[in-house]
């Protein structure tokens, strides 16, 4: 007798409003609810910082709209733009913490193309002991609702040049000047 164990059916998800809620990030369209990982596409309005880029003509792929890869430049320009406006980044390496991306997603709702002005939205989700999670959405040129919105998560490390980064290890807390930057923008 041949045993073989049996597999259950994966569960259905029920349509309706709870499809709607994973397609807004919650019911309420406020991104809490069923799927709190993806990103809910927000209003420019929500965000208390935006910086104006250009997009080039290099960031366009073969279907005419920029590359999805293109928007976590934008994300990453957004961020350290920030810290060094704030005075709590160096990028000369003279400052004593450095962050280092962990985590990052995006999802995407509309496609932008050259030319247009990208408008990076930064706000932030949680700040930890030792790290940030920042919130950022891309607009092209005057529209209201993001383009895509990502999350990004930067640990911050004590910088050290005398050791390799492999033995770098995380601040015991945030230095007061890049905590209090970084509050500002809490969503």
């Amino acid at each position: 007798t041949v045993c073989r164990a049996r597999r259950r059916p994966a569960p259905r998800r029920a349509a309706g409003a709870v499809g709607a809620a994973m397609s807004s990030g919650g019911s309420d369209g406020s991104g809490g609810g069923v799927d709190d990982a993806r990103p809910p596409r927000m209003a420019r309005d929500a965000f208390r910082y935006t910086l104006p880029m250009t997009a080039r003509w290099i960031d366009q792929d073969v279907f005419g709209h920029v590359n999805n890869v293109r928007a976590y430049e934008h994300f990453d320009t957004v961020v350290n733009h920030y810290l060094i406006e704030r005075g709590v980044l160096d990028q000369h390496a003279r400052s004593g913490v450095v962050g280092f991306v962990v985590a990052s997603n995006c999802r995407y709702f509309a496609p932008m193309s050259f030319p247009a002005v990208v408008h990076g939205a930064l706000g932030v989700r949680r700040v930890g002991t030792s790290s940030v999670t920042y919130r950022i959405a891309l607009f092209e040129n005057d529209a209201t609702l993001a383009n895509c919105v990502g999350d990004f998560t930067h640990v911050y490390m004590q910088r050290d040049a005398a050791k390799p980064a492999a033995d770098a290890r995380p601040v015991a807390r945030l230095p007061d000047a890049l905590r209090a930057a970084v509050e500002r923008l809490q969503l």
